[in-house]
């Protein structure tokens, strides 16, 4: 997953699991999870996704003490 955050553009390995919704117009469920490097330790990273076959959508996201939602979810070019 690549992720823009102030400072920068960050990457680092995540797991998840990819599941039907049968809701239109998102008919998938990416749920994520993961740890990237923070002041030397390892802080947690989670994300749920909703998209089309296209992976066209919105997430929501978690990580230190920021939770955000609606955020537009599209495949990198």
């Amino acid at each position: 997953i690549n992720q823009a955050v102030i400072g920068g553009r960050h990457r680092f390995e995540v797991s998840g699991e990819v599941s039907p919704t049968g809701d239109a117009p998102f008919g998938l469920r990416i749920a994520l999870e993961g740890e990237f490097p923070h002041a030397g330790q390892a802080a947690r990273f989670g994300a749920v996704l909703t998209v089309d076959q296209a992976w066209i959508g919105e997430g929501q996201f978690e990580y230190l003490q920021t939770k955000v939602s609606k955020v537009p979810v599209k495949p990198e070019a």
